[in-house]
């Protein structure tokens, strides 16, 4: 169902092993964590490192800024928190890292992104407007994330 976050089972394998839900989003555990599993309205605090696959170049990286991102699951798509990176933190566990592909209709689509983040350094950073990072349409997107929290959500969390 279009524009939800339903949780959905993985609808094939790749050849790496990897599963493949609706969508075309590819998940593949690196190391599987033992703590809770991550579910819908569940607040998640993450580490990840996002980058456009065709280039390589990498859009943003909290593990790098020391600052870990924090939100609840499902909810509205904001800054680089595309709806394929939520999808594809579900059923992860706390401990556990995770490669998720992200075709375009699921990431930014066709129109792209800029993302404004604090000391952004990348190469697809915009010199003249300090900040911000530009990604472009149609791009598919490899998020390396790692789950840090899952909880109840605080009040008024976003």
């Amino acid at each position: 169902q279009a524009g939800t976050y339903a949780s959905e089972p993985p609808v094939g394998e790749t050849p790496a092993g990897a599963s493949i839900r609706a969508g075309g989003l590819q998940v593949e555990d690196l190391q599987v964590g033992k703590g809770k599993a991550a579910s819908l309205k569940d607040f998640v605090v993450i580490d990840y490192t996002g980058r456009v696959m065709d280039t390589g170049e990498i859009f943003d990286d909290t593990v790098s800024r020391k600052k870990p991102r924090a939100f609840v699951l499902g909810g509205p798509p904001f800054s680089s928190i595309c709806k394929g990176l939520m999808q594809g933190i579900q059923s992860m566990r706390v401990g556990g890292t995770r490669e998720i592909i992200v075709p375009p209709q699921l990431g930014f689509g066709a129109r792209g992104a800029v993302l404004e983040l604090p000391g952004c350094t990348d190469a697809l950073c915009d010199p003249h407007q300090r900040g911000e990072v530009r990604v472009p349409g149609n791009a598919t997107l490899v998020y390396n994330v790692k789950l840090l929290k899952v909880s109840l959500p605080p009040p008024g969390a976003r």
